[in-house]
């Protein structure tokens, strides 16, 4: 059954993509989970159906400082992350919080051990068993969410759904589709070499036989 963790569900009794919702989806358990929305190498955030980004409608999001709220022990789903320096791996503590002003590691100022799609894999108790994100700019064409670097995300699935047994499959074939249907500017091009795979690529993808 698919969950939907949207900006929508306010005033229902569905999850939205805050700290509480996201925390509580992903502790019920998951084969897969795809975030889409804006980033920074701690967290992750969108804005409300409703709002707008001049506003500052923001949800609320998570970032590493409240995964501790996620506790599916060993449901850990492959996480799919759509939004900017998510995957920012070269993010340590010191670097992160001299850098004020966020030109460099995306973390204004703030401590970051890990970035984010990397903090969802090595989460003791549960987290995720694999990850992707965007080293750096996630990027998209407006008024088109399925573009560029979304685009390689929806490819993603697309693979899965086309047969692919493990994530090196469903991650490279997601890449090769791209390639194929876009012409490849500086632009493309980016957002291929900005798509990171973290985990081990070899998973089987469904789960192994006991």
């Amino acid at each position: 059954n698919q969950v939907r963790v949207y900006s929508s569900n306010r005033n229902t009794s569905g999850f939205v993509p805050d700290k509480k919702g996201i925390s509580g989806a992903i502790t019920q358990g998951a084969g897969f989970v795809d975030f889409e929305g804006h980033g920074y190498a701690l967290g992750w955030n969108t804005i409300w159906f409703d709002g707008s980004y001049e506003n500052g409608d923001w949800v609320g999001g998570i970032g590493l400082d409240n995964f501790w709220r996620i506790r599916n022990g060993e449901k850990q789903p492959v996480v799919i992350v759509g939004g900017c320096h998510n995957a920012l791996y070269n993010v340590s503590l010191l670097p992160a919080m001299i850098d004020k002003d966020g030109s460099e590691y995306f973390c204004h100022g703030l401590p970051g051990p890990v970035c984010f799609s990397w903090g969802l894999v090595i989460k003791p108790f549960g987290g995720a068993i694999a990850s992707t994100g965007c080293t750096g700019y996630g990027m998209g064409y407006e008024g088109n969410p399925v573009s560029l670097s979304g685009e390689l995300e929806s490819n993603f699935f697309y693979q899965i759904g086309q047969g692919s047994t493990n994530l090196a499959q469903a991650h490279s074939r997601a890449i090769q589709k791209f390639i194929a249907e876009e012409e490849i500017g500086q632009i493309e091009a980016f957002c291929i070499t900005n798509w990171a795979l973290l985990g081990d690529p070899s998973l089987m993808l469904g789960g192994y036989s006991s």
